[in-house]
């Protein structure tokens, strides 16, 4: 019993000098592995260094580089491929490159993120290319881990038609005159020949203030890109590549949204006066 009250009492002093003293008791406060491991007998008290360093926060990672990856219409309401070359420096301080491939979903939404995580500098407070006294973003300082690379989808101008979510938008040139209750259009598609449809101008001629009349083309439009996510997380880098790929959400089996919007075309109709 005596011996077992000098190690308690033994415990007791070195836990009071650890808490009285502020900058041991901050780090003490960091240690959730180590404080278990002090309630526990078995473990040696030489252990306490591990623990430690496994309670340590994360390092702090070097800020992300941005790319903007311009995309045709048509090839974000099909899907495609694209890639991005990152000139980066490897662990040993030597310039090198990576290819971020990117597998874009049908119906990928535009300002959709692609992140590779750790694509940027990969030298470590350790290697040679921690001594440079500036780094871009993306670049590793000292006690810095390698930042992100986040590659944003930007959709490229089309000639004649516009996004709007699922639908794409025509604004044809052509104005009804007075005296016509319909007029022919020649309706340009993304993915085919223009189609020729007849439209009428009642809601410009019973409206009042009505100057815009609209024909909407069911099934012409984008890919549905319902369950598509707004940010992708990419695969660790293998090598000089890493991939990214976009796959609907998991909705509780239903499978992705399929089907495409409508093909919106606004005419003007200003000659047009509304019917007495």
């Amino acid at each position: 019993e005596k011996a077992e009250a000098a190690v308690l009492f033994r415990e007791l002093c070195e836990a009071h000098e650890c808490l009285a003293d502020e900058p041991t008791r901050r780090e003490y406060d960091q240690m959730p592995a180590a404080k278990e491991m002090i309630i526990r007998r078995d473990i040696p008290l030489d252990d306490l260094e591990s623990a430690y360093r496994r309670a340590q926060p994360p390092p702090r990672r070097a800020a992300p580089i941005y790319h903007e990856v311009e995309v045709h219409l048509l090839d974000l309401h099909t899907g495609c491929v694209r890639s991005v070359h990152h000139p980066r420096r490897s662990a040993a301080g030597a310039p090198t490159e990576i290819e971020l491939r990117m597998h874009l979903a049908p119906g990928c939404p535009s300002g959709a993120e692609f992140c590779f995580r750790a694509a940027g500098d990969a030298f470590s407070s350790g290697a040679a290319g921690a001594e440079f006294s500036s780094c871009g973003a993306g670049e590793a300082r000292g006690g810095e881990a390698a930042g992100d690379v986040v590659c944003v989808i930007r959709e490229a101008a089309h000639p004649e038609l516009v996004r709007q979510g699922d639908e794409l938008v025509h604004v044809a040139k052509t104005e009804a005159k007075p005296q016509e209750l319909l007029v022919l259009l020649t309706v340009p598609r993304l993915d085919g020949p223009p189609l020729v449809r007849i439209a009428h101008t009642l809601a410009a001629r019973l409206i009042p203030g009505c100057d815009q009349d609209q024909l909407r083309i069911p099934g012409h439009g984008m890919a549905i890109s319902a369950n598509l996510p707004n940010r992708v997380l990419g695969a660790a880098p293998t090598g000089a590549l890493a991939e990214a790929v976009m796959s609907p959400a998991d909705t509780g089996g239903e499978g992705p949204a399929r089907g495409r919007g409508d093909l919106v075309i606004l005419f003007g109709a200003s000659a047009c006066r509304p019917l007495q």
